[in-house]
């Protein structure tokens, strides 16, 4: 056994020192992609606070680090009429409104890790979005409410975004609001963030 040993000893340490570095390969890449999801930011929108028209429309920051957003622009598709505007005023406020806390007059700014904010209910946001352009009958089911949130984190040389899309029905006679998807549509193609910043820019 030991003349053996000797005899193939080169070829063994070879072996041995390959399975070390596909070991050692395997663990960096593990670490490597559990480091990128770690610091890869996430935008969560989603409703709360009931199911109707008057439930809350949430925007949670669970990135591990702040952000801040820019802008918040909702698009309203319903028969015949479409509006789109951005929400960052909040709902109620006038311009010359001088709160002493900036968040109770825009929706603009930084967001915490794990903190979240309300944009308004979404009849506010539909009637914000089509203020010129509203049916004379009111909010009829079939509308779809798409919410885009544009934001900057700091590793991330481009802007970041997130979307999602709830759509308006009616169960027995009541309005309820449900999401088209079933999480948050995060904006991470390099092309389409750069589409951010130029939209963005177009609305200064």
């Amino acid at each position: 056994m030991a003349d053996w040993i000797s005899t193939w000893s080169e070829p063994l340490n070879v072996g041995i020192n390959l399975g070390m570095l596909v070991v050692w390969l395997v663990y960096l890449h593990v670490f490597v992609k559990t480091f990128r999801r770690s610091t890869r930011p996430r935008i969560i929108i989603a409703r709360a606070v009931g199911r109707g028209l008057d439930s809350s429309c949430f925007v949670s920051n669970m990135s591990a680090e702040s952000l801040y957003i820019e802008n918040v622009i909702a698009t309203v598709d319903m028969p015949h009429v479409k509006g789109v505007a951005p929400i960052l005023d909040v709902a109620g406020r006038r311009a010359d409104d001088h709160a002493s806390d900036q968040r109770q007059r825009t929706h603009q700014g930084p967001l915490l890790s794990g903190e979240y904010i309300s944009i308004g209910s979404f009849r506010e946001i539909i009637e914000r979005a089509c203020s010129q352009s509203l049916p004379p009958g009111g909010l009829q089911p079939g509308i779809r409410v798409d919410v885009l949130v544009v934001a900057d984190y700091a590793s991330e040389e481009l802007l970041i975004g997130a979307s999602r899309t709830f759509r308006v029905s009616d169960e027995g006679g009541t309005q309820t609001v449900s999401p088209c998807e079933p999480r948050t549509v995060q904006i991470t193609g390099r092309r389409e963030r750069k589409e951010l910043s130029r939209q963005l820019a177009g609305r200064d």
